[in-house]
């Protein structure tokens, strides 16, 4: 049994704008929608500014930004991109705050970059059945640390 680990940052992106409300982008690969994620590198204190940056840079996300680190944990899973081996992946999660969404930001659905994004509540990503096949364990994480 492989159990590679996967460490990722998961950025939980909200704004008062949309209450309730979190941002997805749709990954073609998965076929889902995710919380925006990137890879971690180095501790949380050395990673900030880069995910700022990241964000900024990738999702046109504002300058402002209110980025807050709030937790790690680690999720034991088969992974369905490789033949449902079981995957040991750790989560290191984000609070985004964004104060005022740019104006690409303020349609339910729209494009940053190329990609698909879309506003979504934590109940709303519990009833879509492909979100929870895929990622139920970062939406439960979501849920109890920052929902």
């Amino acid at each position: 049994m492989d159990t590679t680990e996967k460490h990722s940052s998961i950025m939980a992106i909200r704004s008062a704008e949309r209450p309730g409300e979190y941002l997805l982008y749709h990954d073609t690969r998965w076929d889902c929608d995710f919380f925006p994620n990137h890879d971690t590198q180095g501790t949380a204190e050395m990673e900030k500014p880069n995910l700022k940056s990241w964000l900024v840079r990738d999702f046109s996300a504002p300058e402002n930004l209110a980025l807050s680190f709030i937790t790690e944990t680690s999720s034991m899973k088969p992974s369905l991109s490789h033949n449902s081996e079981m995957r040991e992946y750790d989560y290191r999660l984000w609070l985004v705050d964004v104060d005022s969404l740019p104006d690409a930001w303020k349609s339910d659905t729209f494009i940053i970059n190329g990609r698909n994004c879309r506003w979504e509540s934590i109940p709303g990503m519990e009833a879509n059945p492909r979100i929870m096949q895929v990622n139920q364990d970062v939406v439960s994480m979501v849920k109890d640390s920052i929902h």
